[in-house]
Formats: C-alpha cells, sequence, structure tokens
C-alpha cells in the first residue's frame, strides 16, 4: 500500500473523525484560498452552522414530482445510450451515493421523492454538488473550526474579488484584515455591489453560516461569482448584443445554482437558460430552479413549450435533436474534466456548430488519474477540434486551482 493510501486510510479512521480529523476537513484545508489563515484561527470567528426547517410537502410539490418523475423516466429509457454519456467517474458516484434518490424515482412515488428533494442539501445524494450529509465532520471542535474558517474564506474571496476588502498578501500584512469588521459587514458590502441580497434561497433544507440577514452555504459564493464573470464576459466579448436576450446553455449544472444566480441577478437579459445534465441530476436541477424561481418558468424534458418558461432543464440525450439552435453563451462550470474525453469532444464539436457568441469555461486543469486515465484538460480538448480563439485565460479569485477562459468560435479560413 502506497503512503498516500495509508494516510488516506488513517484520516477515514472513524475514531480520528470523532476528534475533527478527517479526510473531508483535510481537504477544506487544502482548498482554502487565505491558507495562511489557519496559523491565525484565533482571529477567525468560531460561526455556528444554521439549518434550514425541512418543510412539508405541498400539493405543489407532489404536482411538481409528477413532473420530474415522467421527465426522468422518459430520459433514462435507453439505458445502453445513457450509459454512453456517462462517465465512469460519475456511473460509480451515482452506484455509491444516488441510492436513496434513485429508489425513490423507481418507485414512481410523487409523495417518496417530495419528502426526500424537501431535504436534499442534507442527504448523501448531492455528492459532488454541495457538501450535503458530510456537514457531519464538523460536528467536533475542531471540525467546526474548519468548516467555519471555510465558510468566512469563500465569502472573503468574493469581496476580495469585488474589490470592497484589500485583497491579502501571503507575504506581508496582517492576516484576516477582510474580517477586522466582522462577516456581516463583508456580506452587506457585497450586497450593496451587487444589488441584491446573497441570501440563499429556502429550497431543500439548506445549511450554513448567517451573516446580514443572509444564509451563506459552502458553495454559492462561488457561484455568484462565476456568474458575475459570465457577465463580464458577455459585456466584454459580445458588446454588440449587450442588452439583448440572449440563449444559454449550460453543461453539467450542478443542481442549478450557477443557473439561479445568473437569472437572479439580472445583469443578463436571459431569453432562454438550458441545462444537459444526466437524468438523475435533471431531477434536483428541475425540482430546485421550479422551487426557487416558480414552477412556470421551469420546462422538463418531454414536456410542451411552457409559456413564461426561462429554464429548460434536459438530459445528455436531447442535444441530438437541437441541430436548429443557436446559443449565444455556452458555459461550463467544474464538471468536464470528471467527462470522458469523447464526451468532452462532442460538447465542443456542438458548440462549434451551435455558439454564434462565447463559450465560457471554469474548471481546474490538475493532473489527476481517474479509474487510470487523466482527467480532462479543456483547453487540450479545444486545441484538437480547432476552429476556437481563446478570449481571455484567467485565474480564479475565489477557488485556488481553477481557471476561466473565454473562447469564440471563428472561422479560421478567413485569418
Amino acid at each position: 500500500m502506497s503512503l498516500k493510501a495509508i494516510a488516506k486510510t488513517i484520516l477515514n479512521s472513524r475514531i480520528l473523525k470523532k476528534f475533527g480529523i478527517s479526510l473531508v476537513n483535510y481537504d477544506l484545508l487544502q482548498y482554502t484560498k487565505h491558507y495562511l489563515w489557519i496559523f491565525n484561527l484565533r482571529k477567525v470567528p468560531r460561526l455556528p452552522i444554521t439549518y434550514a426547517p425541512i418543510k412539508e410537502v405541498t400539493k405543489d410539490d407532489l404536482l411538481l414530482c409528477e413532473r420530474l418523475l415522467a421527465a426522468y423516466h422518459l430520459a433514462a429509457s435507453d439505458r445502453a445510450e445513457l450509459s454512453k454519456r456517462t462517465s465512469e467517474l460519475w456511473a460509480k458516484s451515482i452506484e455509491l451515493h444516488y441510492g436513496k434518490l434513485t429508489a425513490a424515482l423507481e418507485s414512481r412515488n410523487p409523495d417518496q421523492l417530495a419528502a426526500i428533494l424537501a431535504s436534499m442539501f442534507r442527504e448523501g445524494f448531492v455528492y459532488g454538488l454541495a457538501s450535503g450529509d458530510l456537514v457531519e465532520h464538523s460536528f467536533s471542535k475542531i471540525g467546526s473550526k474548519i468548516w467555519s474558517l471555510k465558510y468566512q474564506d469563500n465569502v472573503v474571496a468574493l469581496a476580495e474579488y469585488l474589490g470592497v476588502v484589500r485583497a491579502e498578501s501571503t507575504q506581508q500584512g496582517v492576516k484576516v484584515y477582510g474580517l477586522k469588521d466582522g462577516l456581516d459587514a463583508v456580506v452587506a458590502k457585497i450586497d450593496e455591489v451587487i444589488g441584491n441580497s446573497v441570501d440563499f434561497p429556502d429550497v431543500g433544507a439548506p445549511y450554513g453560516v448567517q451573516a446580514n440577514h443572509a444564509l451563506i452555504t459552502m458553495e454559492h459564493p462561488e457561484h455568484i461569482y462565476v456568474a458575475l464573470r459570465i457577465h463580464n464576459a458577455i459585456r466584454d466579448y459580445l458588446s454588440e448584443r449587450n442588452g439583448k436576450k440572449l440563449d444559454l446553455m449550460e453543461i453539467g449544472a450542478g443542481v442549478g445554482d450557477l443557473a439561479y444566480w445568473i437569472v437572479k441577478l439580472q445583469r443578463i437579459a436571459v431569453h432562454t437558460y438550458t441545462i444537459i445534465d444526466l437524468p438523475i441530476v435533471n431531477v434536483m436541477q428541475g425540482y430546485f430552479l421550479s422551487k426557487a424561481l416558480g414552477a412556470s418558468k421551469v420546462s422538463l424534458y418531454g414536456e410542451p413549450a411552457r409559456e413564461g418558461a426561462v429554464m429548460c432543464v434536459l438530459p445528455t440525450v436531447a442535444i441530438d435533436s437541437m441541430a436548429d439552435r443557436d446559443f449565444d453563451v455556452l458555459i461550463n462550470q467544474n464538471s468536464m474534466p470528471e467527462m470522458s474525453e469523447q464526451i468532452v469532444e462532442n460538447y465542443i464539436r456542438f458548440a462549434k456548430s451551435h455558439v454564434s457568441g462565447i463559450f465560457f469555461s471554469y474548471n481546474h486543469e490538475a493532473y489527476s488519474l481517474v479509474y487510470g486515465k487523466p482527467q480532462v484538460l479543456v483547453p487540450e480538448v479545444i486545441a484538437r477540434v480547432k476552429g476556437f480563439q481563446r478570449l481571455s485565460r484567467n485565474t480564479s479569485w475565489v477557488r485556488s486551482g481553477y481557471v476561466e477562459e473565454t473562447y469564440k468560435v471563428v472561422d479560421w479560413s478567413s485569418m
């Protein structure tokens, strides 16, 4: 057994987890942007985690779940085709972590599905999309300090990007200076600049820390950041379309958080927002967006066009029927490296033919082997497909090791 495997086994020990020493907490510390805060923990307040209550299931919830079940079973009916479009990494993740959701879907019982979606953000089946039941790693004294640090690290990183607090230097200066007036003050400044509250929608029993009367989850400050960066890319590279209603597509959309913030912040005029993802993930996206924005704003697979719907939540197979569609913006956030080379290449070729505006990629580029194969490098696939011009390449302000790129399809024959 390698030293890395031994270390992983030790960190996964139940005994150590009781004391807050776990692989999950170690990972949180590893991707803390302000890593020097670890040596200044006395300056970082220990904030309690707040849990939104699990809401009772309503008749509207049952109607929504009937729609979600119909869309799911239609999308998953061709198992062989679905398997081709599911990476080995995600197939294994679904097998290991999504059993409870799979069972509810296979039961075809809307009551059962509605009951578990009402608490989705505390469940294990949001693995890879949100923190879910990993919050148990915060229950110890050490764990609570690590989680509290990371929550505040995420918010301050967003505030640094917006220029409402000083960006810390690793070489000099006071550490944790961004929190000198407390997290409430930082969030208030963010709200003022973005013209909206950063409060997470009360859907699926989310949890996080409270600041300036807002619930801050572990993930969504980053989604707000990416939404703002996409707005800037549209402003800078699609200036001729500024103010016009745009058609956007997102490949691999988590639980729909980024889509929600793009619409919520109203910095982009959205005509349609199409999500392409695995059918089982579509269920969570359809539920979250319908509850957060209103069921009338969301269309699901197999449904006739809904008047007034902005969001269209579709499975991977649906992209084959979009030969006559054109999109202004294609988005991929933190998912292409988890796909196979062929799946990513297919999406990039689709973009080459159907995206007249820009492709915005927000992904890591780590050389990491998954089942013996390195994770996908987006620029490498772009270079292989050809026909794209890279307009920008920057590192993320809020997540160490992540790269944001903007591409545009070009006619190389005219260059």
